[in-house]
C-alpha cells in the first residue's frame, strides 16, 4: 500500500532525527556472505531480545531480493538490518538505508526511534485536544443556529474539519465543510449560505455543486466566445 504524503513526510523526518542522533564517522560492518554474515545477524538478534517491547525476526526467509535480512518490529512500524553488497545496512520503515559501523548502533538507532515516537504521539494528543475544543465550540455554534433558523443537521467529525450536513427537506440536503483553521470564516457565512438555499428550494430552484473537470470549453461572459 503507498505512503499518504503525510504519512511519507513523517517517515523523512524521522529518519532525518534518528540520524542526527547516531551519526558516525567508523566504517561500516563487513562479512562474507554466508555462516559470517549469519553470526553477525545472529548475536544481533540475541543482543536486541533484550530490549523490551520488540519482536525480533531472524531470518528472514521471505525477503526479497534474497539476502541474510533480521526485522524488527514495534508500535506497527519496522527496522531491517541485512547485508547488502557484503555490507551491514539499517532501513527504517520505507526510507532509505544507510550503513551501520557497530551492533550497539542498532540498539541506539531503536531506542531514537521509540524517542522521536513518543514525542510524536504527545504532539498528536496536544493536537486532538485542540481538536477537540474547537470541535465543541464550533457544534455550539451551529446548534444555535439551527434553533435560530429552524432546520435539522448532523456533524461528523474528522481529522482536519467537521462536515456540517443541513437538512432542507426529506429529499435534499447540503453538506457544508467546516476546517478547523478556517472555522471562523466558514460560521460567519454559514447563516446566509443556509437561509439563501432554502429560499432557493421554496422557490422550487434545484442545483448542485459538482466537479467541472470534463467541461473542456466554456462561454465567456466578455464576448460570448468559446474559452477553454
Amino acid at each position: 500500500m503507498p505512503l499518504t504524503t503525510q504519512e511519507a513526510t513523517m517517515n523523512h523526518m524521522l529518519r532525518n532525527k534518528v540520524l542526527n542522533k547516531i551519526k558516525t564517522k567508523d566504517a561500516p560492518i563487513t562479512a562474507a556472505n554466508g555462516q559470517p554474515q549469519m553470526e553477525i545477524l545472529t548475536a544481533l538478534k540475541q543482543q536486541l531480545q533484550l530490549s523490551p517491547g520488540i519482536q525480533v525476526e531472524y531470518p528472514v526467509t521471505w525477503s526479497r531480493p534474497k539476502r541474510e535480512m533480521l526485522r524488527i518490529n514495534f508500535n506497527y512500524k519496522h527496522i531491517d538490518v541485512f547485508f547488502e553488497d557484503d555490507v551491514l545496512q539499517l532501513q527504517l520503515g520505507y526510507n532509505g538505508h544507510f550503513p551501520v559501523s557497530n551492533l550497539a548502533q542498532v540498539t541506539l538507532i531503536l531506542e531514537a526511534v521509540k524517542e522521536a515516537m513518543r514525542e510524536e504521539k504527545e504532539r498528536e494528543l496536544k493536537k486532538d485536544k485542540v481538536r477537540s475544543l474547537l470541535s465543541r465550540s464550533i457544534e455550539s455554534k451551529v446548534k444555535l443556529l439551527a434553533q435560530e433558523l429552524k432546520f435539522d443537521y448532523h456533524l461528523d467529525s474528522m481529522k482536519t474539519k467537521l462536515k456540517l450536513s443541513v437538512r432542507i427537506n426529506a429529499q435534499y440536503g447540503i453538506v457544508v465543510d467546516i476546517p478547523y483553521a478556517k472555522f471562523q470564516e466558514v460560521l460567519s457565512g454559514l447563516r446566509t449560505l443556509i437561509q439563501t438555499i432554502f429560499e432557493l428550494y421554496g422557490q422550487g430552484i434545484r442545483f448542485k455543486v459538482t466537479g467541472i473537470q470534463d467541461i473542456r470549453y466554456w462561454t465567456s461572459y466578455k464576448d460570448g466566445k468559446q474559452v477553454s
